[in-house]
């Protein structure tokens, strides 16, 4: 396969994260609405003047080509147009993220996001409750107990905020458990008739 349809290829998926990676691995990760907003508006930003920075890279190589010596070897012009496809394929990754967070904010509401924005402090609460109420959930259902670290962080909410993230845990954790019993049951029946030490099945 030539490198020609391998870009054209690579330029019709998603290159830098998927629909379904973005909203559950990106959006997900924020415990409350003003933190996910101000994730995206961050990323935005960051976005914008990325592209920006590649874009003037293409320009100062082109004009690198265009400007060079007639007696400039090929090796160094090949060297520079490779420079200059991998300036655009950054771009095309750019391209992807940036319709993905529009796409999002577009489907917000403004006032909501002026609340968001205004309130930010208020909603900080809903936020570390719920990232550590899941983490430790997971924790839980992992290896039985909570970690030392999430633990002492835990610890350092004020009492009204800790008795929601350990509701939180419970709920999670035993949802999860319950899940994962049921989904593994479903699977794998077999794995209740296999006995004990003392021969008796596991179930």
């Amino acid at each position: 396969m030539d490198i020609n349809t391998v870009s054209d290829m690579l330029n019709s998926i998603p290159i830098s994260r998927s629909k379904y990676e973005f909203k559950n691995f990106n959006l997900e990760t924020y415990g409350s609405f003003p933190r996910q907003l101000r994730a995206m508006l961050l990323e935005k930003e960051t976005l914008h003047y990325e592209r920006q920075e590649a874009e003037a890279e293409i320009e100062l190589l082109d004009h690198e080509i265009a400007t060079a010596d007639s007696n400039i070897s090929a090796i160094v012009k090949k060297r520079l147009s490779a420079r200059i496809n991998q300036a655009k394929r950054r771009m095309v990754d750019i391209d992807q993220k940036i319709k993905q967070v529009d796409d999002w904010l577009d489907h917000q509401d403004p006032e909501e996001c002026q609340d968001a924005i205004d309130n930010f402090e208020e909603y900080e609460s809903d936020h570390w409750t719920d990232v550590l109420g899941r983490e430790a959930a997971i924790e839980v259902l992992a290896h039985g107990r909570t970690q030392k670290v999430t633990m002492a962080q835990l610890g350092q909410l004020p009492l009204a905020d800790y008795k929601k993230s350990v509701i939180i845990i419970a709920q999670l954790a035993n949802f999860l458990k319950d899940i994962t019993e049921k989904t593994e049951s479903t699977l794998y029946p077999q794995l209740d008739q296999i006995p004990n030490s003392d021969n008796t099945p596991t179930s």
